[in-house]
């Protein structure tokens, strides 16, 4: 029983570790590519971003699911590849949350949910040492 807290702990600790990145990486992106003219925060439409302003929340996504897995796969107990695998679907789902909330263009969407969540957590898992 103990080991099991000691590995959910460990998970939230890397996901919250995660989102922090993610977090960082999209302030810092915003200021420095900027927000287009008449973009609300209030009431986000990324339909107004060009292509250069969907480079941090893609990297945001991608770098934050990195990093997560690759550290529940250096610190976690247990079945290592499944936790660096669901560390991937924690993240997607918040990616499928921001796409079904948020008008982004399709593209972009597509691209975002495909490519930066389940392979960012594989590599974080190989990069941690893959153990299994």
């Amino acid at each position: 029983m103990k080991q099991t807290i000691i590995a959910i702990l460990i998970f939230i600790a890397c996901a919250f570790a995660g989102g922090i990145l993610n977090m960082a990486l999209v302030t810092g992106g915003m200021m420095a590519f900027g927000l287009p003219e008449g973009y609300d925060q209030m009431n986000p439409d990324f339909t107004l971003f060009e292509t250069k302003q969907f480079i941090a929340p893609f990297l945001a996504h991608a770098l934050g699911t990195l990093l997560a897995a690759y550290l529940v796969t250096k610190f976690g107990k247990g079945k290592i590849f499944y936790q660096a695998m669901g560390m991937g679907l924690l993240f997607f789902l918040g990616g499928l949350s921001m796409v079904l909330m948020y008008p982004a263009p399709t593209w972009f969407s597509a691209v975002d949910l495909i490519v930066a969540y389940f392979p960012f957590a594989y590599m974080g898992w190989r990069l941690g040492g893959s153990r299994s």
